[in-house]
């Protein structure tokens, strides 16, 4: 399940992350046609530094051409959906949470009605940090009104490359998104969402725009500034087989 904070791939990894997260992305990266496998991912890693082998995390392959990310620290497993995406032979991996867990409240929404509608405001709530409830207005009549309401996860998206020895995740901070969007450096399909006494950007971008962006900017290490950099590790040294292992017998 995750966590109150941000909902972040490496949840455990904090450190390498050294307290920037990636932007929430509300659609998909990829379409059917640009999900592709490459086993080359598939593997145990830890983090670069000796200090950081007591938390690891494994890619599993799940179904035809997906991935399962599995992030274990103190004996807490965590489960991840990924897809590797080709854009025009650049690799990213669209990764959103297989599970999560929305804050009980309380959400306060006020309805606007007018003729022929009923309108949510916010349009956009946020559950838990990283899901959020999205609210679209149906048919109004003088007796009643319809409200559609589905959840949103966001998707995680980090230009991939990988090797022998590891494996290295760059993406887009939300703390770089957020002054590129008030610098107007960037023009892109975005929300301010008010998260309590804070104010969260989330990317609405459509798949095709972000995949547009993507391209445009694959090769700017400004707009990929940050990175969580992995070692690849034998599975009988994996934090997760063997940290995990030991805390369950302790227990």
């Amino acid at each position: 399940m995750a966590t109150r904070g941000r909902l972040c791939l490496f949840s455990v990894l904090t450190l390498l992350l050294a307290g920037c997260a990636p932007i929430d992305t509300l659609n998909p990266l990829y379409t059917s046609k640009d999900i592709v496998f490459d086993e080359h991912l598939l593997g145990n890693y830890v983090g670069e530094k000796e200090t950081d082998a007591n938390s690891g995390l494994s890619i599993e392959k799940a179904g035809e051409n997906s991935y399962q990310i599995t992030v274990m620290d103190e004996g807490k497993k965590t489960l991840y959906d990924a897809y590797l995406v080709n854009l025009k032979d650049h690799h990213f991996l669209d990764v959103t949470a297989s599970e999560y867990m929305a804050h009980p409240g309380p959400y306060r929404i006020h309805f606007e009605r007018s003729k022929n509608s009923l309108k949510a405001n916010p349009a956009f709530t946020l559950l838990e940090n990283g899901v959020y409830l999205e609210f679209s207005s149906g048919p109004a009549d003088s007796k009643g009104a319809d409200v559609n309401m589905r959840v949103r996860v966001s998707h995680l998206l980090f230009r991939v490359s990988t090797d022998d020895k590891g494996l290295r995740l760059d993406y887009v901070d939300d703390s770089w998104f957020k002054t590129a969007i008030e610098k107007k450096t960037i023009q892109t399909p975005h929300l301010t969402i008010n998260n309590q006494n804070s104010e969260e950007l989330v990317w609405t971008a459509s798949t095709q725009e972000l995949q547009q962006f993507m391209l445009d900017h694959v090769n700017d290490d400004q707009v990929f500034s940050q990175s969580v950099r992995l070692r690849r590790v034998e599975k009988q040294q994996s934090a997760i087989s063997t940290q995990h292992s030991a805390r369950v017998r302790s227990d």
